[in-house]
């Protein structure tokens, strides 16, 4: 016996079938989504650049894609007598070009430190010059302009990384104490020759000052 459908049925018989596709769970066209690999917040750094005078250590933690916060600690060992000691710093850098870690980035930073300082004496009653060491406790913090990126990407997948900066602080000079009725300090042509060796030498007090790091992140 022939089977015959009439137009009004094919109609029907397709809204049927469009209806029943379009009402399938959403879940059911769509794919899995993609998972991400975890993020490393965390660096470690190591200054290599003047080890043979110094040893200094950092903590840097992620803040949101371009900030960090950080704590670095060094100890000073060589280079003769004065400024011996150690000094522990805090900083915040925010990442210009690039989100943490790398990138073009500023620094502003905060340090406490303890070293010992020379004090160098002349003595008018007996025309003789002096050397008076002592240690003093005081402060300072400055603004710095760096760079990171990776070392060896490939070899290291992405863990080790370098970093550069150069900035500017102030750094106080702690103040000794000896008898001013005796001694004064030994003045150079641009004033007391301490100041001027804490500020512009090669000390931790020197307004200009740069880093050199290796960095691990995990």
């Amino acid at each position: 016996m022939p089977i015959s459908l009439s137009l009004p049925r094919l109609l029907r018989t397709g809204c049927v079938g469009a209806g029943l596709l379009a009402g399938r769970p959403a879940s059911a066209q769509t794919p899995a989504p993609v998972q991400t690999i975890p993020g490393r917040p965390h660096l470690l750094s190591v200054s290599v650049a003047e080890l043979f005078y110094k040893v200094q250590l950092g903590y840097e933690h992620q803040l949101g894609g371009r900030n960090s916060v950080g704590i670095s600690g060094l100890a000073r060992y060589g280079l003769g007598r004065p400024y011996q000691g150690w000094q522990v710093s805090g900083y915040y850098r925010r990442f210009l070009t690039r989100q943490f870690p790398t990138g073009l980035y500023v620094q502003a930073q905060a340090s406490l430190f303890n070293f010992e300082q020379q004090a160098r004496l002349y003595s008018p009653t007996d025309r003789s010059n002096y050397s008076f060491y002592y240690r003093g406790l005081s402060g300072g913090g400055g603004l710095g302009l760096g760079y990171r990126g990776y070392l060896l990407r490939q070899a290291t997948h992405g863990y080790l990384l370098w970093n550069a900066m150069l900035g500017g602080r102030a750094q106080a000079r702690p103040a000794p104490a000896y008898d001013a009725t005796r001694y004064q300090p030994v003045s150079g042509f641009l004033g007391d020759s301490d100041v001027y060796d804490w500020h512009m030498g090669f000390s931790p007090g020197s307004i200009v000052h740069g880093q050199l790091s290796l960095d691990y992140q995990f």
